[in-house]
């Protein structure tokens, strides 16, 4: 997994932060329905703590901090919170919820940008629902991420 990660290092810096930015969406949701969600790699307690941190380290250190620019940044938050965070828990009908792993790398990465932020743009400040968040906590099985 660690090689897998530094594969995925090597092939983003070479790519460039110009299409790091565009298909940033792509790229998130590949890691997350291929590594995050796979229950062959997150069998165990242990490996669900390696994805994350590997995944994490990816998102936050190379992409947030490395390639993304302050747009691609604030973007980067507005697709987080659409398609992770403001999806917890499933109120369609069929609609699948993200996984607890899934919400909790969103939400590391989430505060991460907000932090390289600083003072959140109103676009940002609008697309986080953490007050919806806030109810559904206790949802994830009792227990703490």
């Amino acid at each position: 997994m660690v090689g897998l990660c530094e594969m995925y290092a090597s092939l983003l810096l070479s790519l460039g932060s110009e299409y790091v930015e565009k298909n940033y969406a792509i790229i998130v949701a590949h890691f997350m329905n291929e590594f995050i969600t796979n229950p062959r790699i997150t069998s165990t307690r242990q490996d669900r703590l390696l994805v994350r941190t590997l995944i994490g380290a990816l998102l936050r250190d190379l992409i947030g901090v490395r390639l993304l620019s302050e747009q691609g940044q604030t973007a980067a938050i507005q697709e987080l919170s659409g398609s992770y965070l403001k999806r917890w828990p499933a109120l369609m009908p069929g609609q699948p919820e993200p996984s607890a792993l899934a919400l909790t790398v969103a939400l590391i990465e989430v505060a991460g940008l907000l932090r390289q932020l600083g003072n959140s743009p109103p676009p940002v400040q609008v697309s986080l629902p953490f007050l919806h968040l806030g109810g559904h906590l206790t949802h994830c099985s009792g227990r703490p991420f």
